[in-house]
């Protein structure tokens, strides 16, 4: 275990917790759902990293590159999802 993944675990759930704690200021977000999974994922994975230092470090290295895959993907979908929509309608919500 290396202390910058103490760093990014300690970063990483703090975000997660403020997102929680702030989730109705940013409920206009369009596709908000993605984006937070995103950020879930990712914390996820910052567990894993630190956990596999201490056992099972094959599985929990599988299970972390898999939450850093499926947290680019869901940012992916978000960015889709927000952005494309937006140039489709010419920046007009749809209702």
């Amino acid at each position: 275990m290396q202390p910058d993944e103490v760093i990014m675990l300690s970063i990483s759930l703090t975000v997660v917790v403020s997102l929680i704690a702030t989730r109705r200021q940013y409920i206009r977000i369009p596709n908000v759902g993605f984006l937070i999974g995103s950020f879930v994922c990712f914390a996820i994975s910052s567990i894993m990293t630190v956990a596999e230092a201490f056992f099972w470090s094959n599985l929990l290295n599988l299970f972390e590159h898999l939450g850093y895959c499926f947290s680019a993907i869901l940012l992916v979908w978000w960015c889709i999802g927000t952005f494309l929509n937006k140039w489709a309608t010419g920046g007009k919500e749809e209702k």
